[in-house]
């Protein structure tokens, strides 16, 4: 343990832990996992994109993640939520939101450029784009079919 490097996080020293170490202790224990019909294993942890059991998705074992959700009912747009690996132990600190109220293009732009600077994870390009386009798509038939 002391051959590992630590993260100085002001007066906490963390010790950096791969994610691959990580998900081998979470994936099969914790309070996220869902299982579906036909055996499949779906997570419902925050962070998680495309809602699957997977590492690359989680948002439990990485230090950057991204989050998008539908807005409010009133509201049109995604909200995406970014958590920054810097600031781990301050949660007040470590998460920035922000409303994306554009249209199809502009809200995956909004997204993907959010992607790529705030969270860190250009891996995730295409489930961003799959997310946002699931989200628009779903207000588009809300406001289309109103009683």
């Amino acid at each position: 343990l002391s051959r590992v490097k630590a993260m100085s996080t002001g007066s906490l020293e963390l010790p950096l832990v791969s994610p691959e170490l990580l998900w081998s202790c979470v994936a099969n224990r914790n309070a996220f996992r869902v299982k579906g019909f036909n055996g499949a294993v779906l997570s419902r942890e925050p962070g998680n994109l495309m809602g699957l059991r997977s590492q690359k998705f989680s948002g439990l074992v990485h230090p950057t993640t991204i989050d998008i959700q539908a807005a409010p009912d009133k509201d049109e747009g995604v909200v995406v939520t970014t958590s920054l690996g810097d600031k781990a132990n301050t949660p007040a600190l470590g998460k920035k939101t922000k409303k994306v109220k554009k249209g199809n293009y502009g809200a995956y732009q909004a997204c993907l450029k959010k992607t790529l600077k705030g969270a860190g994870r250009p891996d995730l390009d295409d489930a961003v784009v799959r997310r946002v386009k699931k989200i628009v798509k779903s207000k588009i038939y809300k406001q289309n079919h109103k009683r």
